[in-house]
């Protein structure tokens, strides 16, 4: 484990969850705004510990995992609740349990000292059976099937209940991830591809729902240039998902017609990331990265978020654009300390209102 500090100051506006210990580019105040500037926030939450464990046994080794932090509560700092990070075991070529999806990033996306990471990065860690496949000494194919429901409505929240549709119907099905992974003999390159389909559903009551598919591809890849140069780049385009990237809208828009038959709207946005990583010593390093999301603005979900009949709270926290760029250095004075200092500039634009 690692026992961890962070403390963030912002300096332009504050958004409405300052217990917020990571910097939330998709909240910050719009322009209009009369926010409150140059806020200090501090938390140890983000320590965390766990346990490694092997075993032989009559169908093989098993292995696992187990690891916690204190980011419980939404993410918020101000209680230090305890989360589940990683619990699975593995055997052989299965896993079971909790650990990172397949269809996230973490492999090729730069380090920030944020502890959720840049514009288009996704690190979600999901209940899950995987399979991996070995192609050959550097090929590899991961399958698993992911639980949770992952259109993540809740009723009375008036951002996806356009109107009369207070009920989530659940999702029958677990998501669908998938990753293939390519590297270089020498270690220097390596790519991966990500895919996700997954169902999203509502309904009214048990006899009138609605159905429709999220999905999602992804490609990403780092390359060590030199022994102290690598630059990492990421691409997704999503359609009906806000669970595995950050910084995302809610996945889709759900409505209901006079008939009482219903209605989604899913969101569809592409998202782009880029960096660069020096080390300059043994003991200091840093990093320039720059990432965004940008949504398709002529579907249902669009026009939705920009109806002047929408009320502003709920206009103003659906984003049309989002982009940040995060400058680091750290610092090792031994192999076990690191001392980390970082700035983010970061930006959001929201769908343009249009006449009622």
């Amino acid at each position: 484990g690692s026992i961890r500090a962070d403390a963030t100051y912002d300096f332009k506006g504050t958004n409405a969850d300052t217990t917020n210990i990571n910097n939330p580019t998709n909240k910050v105040p719009l322009n209009s705004a009369n926010a409150t500037e140059d806020a200090l926030n501090v938390t140890a939450a983000t320590t965390r510990f766990g346990l490694d464990f092997s075993r032989p046994s009559d169908i093989g080794e098993i292995t696992g995992k187990i690891e916690a932090d204190f980011m419980g509560s939404s993410g918020t700092n101000g209680t230090g609740s305890l989360r589940v990070r990683h619990a699975y075991v593995n055997v052989g070529k299965w896993l079971a349990g909790q650990t990172t999806s397949p269809f996230v990033n973490v492999d090729t996306a730069p380090e920030t000292v944020d502890f959720n990471g840049p514009m288009g990065y996704g690190s979600t860690r999901t209940v899950q059976v995987r399979y991996t496949q070995p192609i050959d000494a550097n090929q590899k194919l991961l399958l698993a099937l992911e639980g949770g429901d992952v259109d993540n409505i809740t009723t009375g929240n008036t951002t996806v209940n356009a109107n009369g549709v207070t009920s989530s119907g659940g999702n029958r099905f677990p998501a669908f991830t998938a990753r293939y992974d390519f590297k270089t003999a020498d270690n220097k390159f390596l790519a991966q591809a990500h895919a996700l389909l997954h169902e999203n559903r509502i309904s009214s009551n048990d006899s009138n729902d609605e159905e429709k598919l999220g999905w999602g591809i992804g490609l990403g890849a780092k390359y060590k240039i030199s022994d102290v140069d690598t630059v990492f780049a990421n691409y997704y385009h999503i359609k009906g998902d806000n669970r595995y990237l950050l910084y995302g809208n809610p996945a889709y828009v759900a409505s209901s017609n006079t008939d009482g038959s219903l209605n989604i709207s899913e969101s569809e946005f592409n998202s782009g990331l880029i960096g660069y990583s020096r080390t300059w010593s043994p003991k200091l390093r840093s990093t320039i990265a720059a990432g965004g999301i940008w949504y398709k603005d002529d579907n249902g979900y669009a026009d939705f978020a920009s109806r002047a009949a929408t009320t502003a709270a709920t206009r103003d926290g659906l984003n049309k654009t989002l982009y940040n760029i995060i400058v680091n250095s750290f610092y090792s004075p031994t192999k076990a300390i690191d001392l980390g200092v970082e700035y983010t500039y970061g930006q959001r634009k929201i769908f343009e209102q249009l006449d009622p």
